[in-house]
């Protein structure tokens, strides 16, 4: 990907004066913008553009003075920070090696972890042929990165300490449960709901089935990619097939005393198999 930014010398940019590279900045600023009302065939662009700015700390003398990176792109871009870094990621990753292929940015979001030298070739030609993904591109950049709706289970990490909000549907049918203290009831309603998210999707309820070879495209949204992704999707099928199992054991007993701590485990657990086969 040629792009005239990316080739700037670093050092001959750290020669400039202030003015000069407050041109030069707002300059790729207004480049962007230009890429970004056609964001389909411009995303390398933008991010390549992106890399330059980041590498160079030239966001540091953009107009209205000194700030970070995170200060910069909030204030002069429609899109949030971690949207411009992917830019950057898809940018690193694949600008050297899509040459003229057709992929939309989702595309290349999805096999961003999974590509490397020896597998990159394959991926791309792979995700070239795809049909065209559900999200436009210019919408996925103003709002978010994919399948990161509100309904999603959400998690952070912050002064030690992990938080997780549930999936949705599921926290909507536990909430007054565990309110309640019927952790046995909650953990059981929360396994009904993932098997009946399951049985939507594919038509089958039992997981051996529904996660059958032919049904990985209606599932996933595709055939897997290598066998790393491959074993990821079983994975998945065996996190459901324990679901089951766990439900199946429930259905069965007598109600018994679940500690508030193993309940949420459990149906923290239920969440991320309702949001693995919800994520196409």
């Amino acid at each position: 990907m040629n792009i005239e930014y990316v080739a700037l010398n670093e050092t001959a940019i750290k020669s400039l004066n202030h003015a000069e590279k407050t041109r030069l900045c707002n300059k790729m600023v207004n480049d962007i913008k230009i890429a970004f009302v056609n964001v389909t065939n411009n995303y390398l662009r933008m991010g390549g553009i992106l890399e330059c700015i980041f590498k160079t700390k030239l966001y540091k003398h953009h107009f209205s003075g000194k700030k970070t990176w995170e200060e910069f792109v909030k204030e002069v871009f429609p899109f949030k920070v971690a949207n411009a870094d992917h830019l950057r990621r898809v940018y690193r990753k694949f600008g050297e090696h899509i040459g003229d292929r057709n992929i939309p940015y989702n595309r290349l979001l999805e096999i961003l972890p999974i590509a490397n030298e020896d597998n990159m070739e394959n991926l791309l030609d792979h995700a070239a042929r795809l049909p065209r993904v559900r999200w436009e591109n210019r919408v996925l950049l103003e709002k978010g990165l994919p399948n990161r709706d509100d309904s999603k289970s959400k998690a952070t990490f912050k002064k030690g300490k992990i938080n997780i909000a549930l999936q949705k549907d599921i926290f909507n049918r536990v909430e007054e449960l565990l309110n309640d203290g019927h952790h046995f009831y909650a953990v059981e309603e929360a396994y009904k709901i993932v098997r009946k998210k399951l049985k939507d999707i594919t038509g089958k309820e039992k997981a051996t089935d529904a996660f059958c070879n032919s049904n990985y495209e209606i599932i996933f949204g595709r055939q897997p990619f290598d066998d790393a992704e491959k074993n990821f999707f079983e994975g998945v099928k065996f996190l459901h097939m324990s679901i089951q199992c766990f439900r199946n054991e429930k259905a069965h007993a007598i109600a018994y005393d679940i500690d508030n701590n193993l309940a949420i485990h459990y149906i923290s657990l239920a969440s991320l198999a309702y949001d693995l086969i919800t994520r196409k």
